[in-house]
């Protein structure tokens, strides 16, 4: 007897059963109030976060969050709504696991129909199955990261929104402390009033055991509004942000009315990857962000394009080399707090086969040499299973380009053994920084910086067959740098070893890690 085989639906008929799916959803959700499934699913959310076996899940109903606000966005208003029941929750619920499906198999699908090479199909399985991951950095490093890449455009930020980077920390703090601790705060009030039975909540909902004054009932009702309703995500009560500035998150209408029109698992990526950087989500004129962070990880990107729009091309240009200047002394100043050398020389210039070539960074510390290159312009937004020459693009001017910068200046110390530091590229008015001399016992390290943290691409670029990099290259992301100037401020020989140790792993196939830190064990 024959074993059967496994038969794989087709694209075309993965596209059927997708644009089936996606107008059956449509019509049904069309029925409930936004407002009520949201709350349904932003607290099936939130409350993942008390259960640690739900870790591996938590990614899964966020997803979920981001689906129903692509679907609702959609719909044609309605003000006639039905009650919305638990039977009616779990429906939706099983139509937003099979789009997930549905999305999976096409992704498996699109690779095998594609003639795409082996080194090509790799990338594509990976990003692919990425592209839904969040939370680039440590919580407590978010304020953090934001205020190193904007603080040096403070007054065009005031200028352009209305109100200060000050305000716009303070109200993600806000944000923060209300998802974090004052649903945890009404989480526990809850359990204690059901523990000591003064309350019950079953399916039919809160019911009253003891007596409750009249300021006890404002406090319950004020924890279960907490519990079950999206006011501790409302942006108006919670910010100073206006209208225009929450207005830059917020997808334009004519992207769904496209979707619409052609529905299809491409169009479907589009709106997934606009609504990482534009997660708003605005119903009867109040905003909420529900997708907090997509909106923490990526939001510097929209600020900048929002300043960027009234400038004259000079001016934008100047902003520009501002913003690039100010990463370039924010990595300076984190190698520094991890070495605490003074040999660090930034914009750098030197001469080699009659030519003038830049360096952005240059560390000289107990006979090992840093030659850092830092890249400040976006890795491409689009998902390269829609646009993988883009991605292609963006790997080689982001990381290729910089690493053979490296290379060159590398080449020139072995060959020259003594080579001169400059601080311009004019011959006639340059003063010379430094003169760095080598001998047989200099240790290399050359390592690309990137003020977007793709941290699953970065960790393993040597992995990635799209580009070539020459040997013991590292791409760490600003996010990286700044966990490393806290982890390693005990002393620079803790972060020398390190690298030693990192360069090790590169080439190694049984080392393929998804992040830089999980390499510290962390």
């Amino acid at each position: 007897m024959e074993n059967s085989k496994i038969k794989f639906p087709t694209n075309e008929e993965l596209q059927i059963d997708f644009k089936n799916t996606i107008l059956e959803i449509l019509e049904y959700i069309k029925r409930y109030s936004i407002y009520d499934v949201l709350s349904h699913f932003y607290w099936d959310y939130k409350i993942s976060f008390e259960d640690r076996k739900e870790k591996d899940e938590r990614w899964l109903k966020s997803l979920k969050i981001m689906y129903l606000q692509i679907l609702f966005s959609c719909c044609n208003k309605t003000d006639n709504f039905e009650k919305l029941e638990k039977c009616n929750i779990d429906k939706i619920n099983e139509y937003l696991e099979k789009i997930h499906s549905l999305t999976i198999q096409y992704g498996i699908i699109f690779n095998k129909d594609n003639g795409l090479s082996d080194e090509e199909n790799d990338y594509l399985i990976h990003s692919y199955f990425f592209k839904d991951l969040s939370g680039k950095r440590y919580d407590i490093f978010e304020i953090q990261h934001h205020k190193d890449l904007l603080e040096c455009l403070g007054k065009e930020f005031k200028k352009t929104y209305g109100f200060t980077l000050d305000d716009l920390y303070s109200g993600i703090l806000n944000l923060k402390n209300n998802f974090y601790f004052k649903f945890e705060n009404s989480i526990n009030s809850i359990k204690k009033l059901i523990r000591t039975k003064k309350i019950k909540i079953d399916n039919t909902g809160v019911h009253m055991i003891a007596k409750f004054n009249k300021k006890e009932k404002q406090q319950l009702n004020e924890y279960l509004d907490d519990i079950y309703n999206l006011e501790l995500a409302n942006l108006k009560k919670l910010t100073k942000w206006n209208n225009d500035f929450l207005d830059k998150f917020m997808i334009e209408k004519e992207y769904y009315n496209n979707f619409i029109k052609n529905i299809s698992f491409e169009n479907w990526n589009k709106l997934i990857n606009k609504i990482k950087y534009k997660s708003f989500v605005k119903i009867d004129n109040e905003y909420y962000i529900l997708l907090q962070q997509r909106f923490y990880d990526n939001f510097d990107k929209i600020v900048i394009q929002g300043m960027c729009e009234m400038l004259t091309d000079r001016e934008h240009q100047d902003l520009r080399e501002r913003y690039t200047s100010n990463i370039e002394k924010v990595v300076s100043d984190y190698f520094r707090q991890i070495l605490n050398c003074r040999e660090i020389y930034t914009n750098n210039y030197y001469d080699y086969g009659k030519k003038i070539i830049e360096n952005d960074l240059l560390i000289l510390y107990d006979n090992n040499i840093f030659i850092v290159e830092i890249k400040s312009g976006s890795f491409t937004p689009e998902l390269a299973i829609n646009d993988l020459d883009s991605h292609k693009k963006s790997l080689q001017d982001l990381i290729k380009k910089a690493n053979e910068q490296q290379d060159i200046l590398e080449k020139c110390l072995i060959e020259k053994k003594k080579v001169s530091i400059y601080d311009s590229n004019n011959k006639r008015n340059r003063n010379k920084k430094t003169e760095i001399e080598i001998n047989e016992d200099t240790r290399f390290f050359k390592i690309v910086i990137t003020a977007e943290a793709f941290n699953d691409i970065e960790a393993r670029i040597d992995k990635v067959k799209l580009i070539s990099l020459s040997k013991d290259t590292l791409v760490l992301c600003l996010d990286d740098l700044r966990v490393y100037s806290d982890y390693f401020k005990q002393h620079p020989c803790y972060f020398i070893q390190y690298l030693l140790q990192r360069k090790k792993a590169i080439g190694n196939e049984n080392v393929d890690l998804y992040d830089e830190l999980y390499h510290l064990g962390m």
